[in-house]
């Protein structure tokens, strides 16, 4: 939302576009290589890197790929997904360092910036598909956890991606979603829910129903519902959910339930927080661009009421729907609201 929507005149409301131009990518590309990439391992783990790294580690020494080990028990906190990631890069890398446990989320840092990139280059001029991608990259949020071995650039970058499947057939104002889109779309949320759980499927669900709710249809909903991708999604994500209960037995329930219901009930250990978080942190991790959506606010009007209404519409469903549903859970993270930002 704030890359796609920042620094544009009323010169780039063009028609669709079809394709960015391959030096847009590999600018956009090297720049975000060099603001991610450069010196990963010159600090030392957070704790909140060592929840990752740690059954990273242990999946390579005891082989538990389908459940990983923390400590003397089993990671359940979050699905494995960043964790097989990490091993991974552990394996090529030889072992661990830190480098290495930071180089997911680093290369989806550059992996969101060319698909947003990407995705402006479709709907609007070349100008803002270049933009687009340094916005992206030049955002307090990306510098913030983009070089940081967690997961929620991981999870930004799949459901940035699985919106993008959406945007890319509804932006030209129908609610088709060809078969072949509609697999791809869910494969993605179902690595949305093996990164960061059932909230991957909140989001999106969000996403559609307020896009429906603005459009007065309910042909998105059904478009999506109704649709052959359901199978991939039940297969990848509840497949993993069935071997890790399995398993584990009653203990995966029991941690699932209070990683996730607890938690948005506010019941989580945790506790729960401010109604207001989202509206004290949004503004400060979408800078230095915060104040250029402020004074844009009559380029974002014009854009909304130009050729290009609907691309407008379901980007504010995309960020006003997660929020709604951001707002609804008593627990409150700065970082939840990472995935409706680009």
């Amino acid at each position: 939302m704030t890359a796609t929507t920042t620094l544009r005149t009323a010169a780039d409301l063009e028609p669709a576009r079809r394709k960015t131009p391959g030096w847009v990518i590999a600018c956009v590309a090297l720049y975000a290589a060099a603001v991610f990439l450069p010196f990963l391992g010159t600090r030392t783990l957070t704790p909140h890197e060592v929840m990752v790294t740690h059954p990273a580690l242990r999946i390579l020494e005891d082989g538990h790929w389908i459940v990983p080990r923390f400590a003397s028990g089993f990671w359940l906190d979050k699905p494995p997904l960043v964790n097989w990631l990490t091993a991974t890069c552990f394996a090529i890398a030889g072992g661990f360092s830190e480098f290495a446990a930071r180089l997911p989320a680093a290369l989806s840092a550059v992996g969101l910036c060319v698909l947003m990139s990407v995705l402006a280059g479709r709907f609007f001029s070349t100008r803002v598909a270049l933009l687009t991608g340094l916005v992206q990259a030049s955002c307090v949020y990306m510098y913030m956890q983009g070089r940081l071995g967690e997961i929620d650039i991981v999870l930004a970058l799949l459901l940035t991606a699985a919106h993008g499947v959406l945007l890319w057939h509804w932006g030209g104002g129908g609610f088709d979603l060809p078969w072949r889109a509609s697999l791809l779309f869910y494969f993605l949320a179902a690595l949305g829910v093996l990164a960061k759980g059932p909230v991957a499927v909140a989001l999106l669900g969000a996403t559609v129903i307020a896009y429906a709710i603005w459009r007065r249809s309910w042909r998105p909903i059904r478009a999506v519902l109704i649709s052959p991708g359901v199978l991939v999604f039940v297969l990848v994500a509840g497949g993993w959910h069935l071997a890790a209960a399995y398993s584990v037995g009653a203990e995966a329930l029991q941690e699932w339930n209070y990683n996730t219901i607890a938690r948005f009930l506010g019941l989580h250990r945790l506790g729960s927080q401010s109604f207001f978080l989202y509206f004290r942190d949004i503004p400060w991790m979408v800078l230095p661009w915060t104040v250029a959506l402020v004074l844009g606010a009559r380029v974002l009007a014009a854009g909304y009421r130009g050729p290009d209404g609907t691309v407008h519409r379901f980007l504010w469903s995309w960020f006003l729907g997660g929020l709604a549903f951001l707002l609804l859970a008593l627990f409150k993270h700065k970082h939840y609201a990472i995935p409706i930002l680009p």
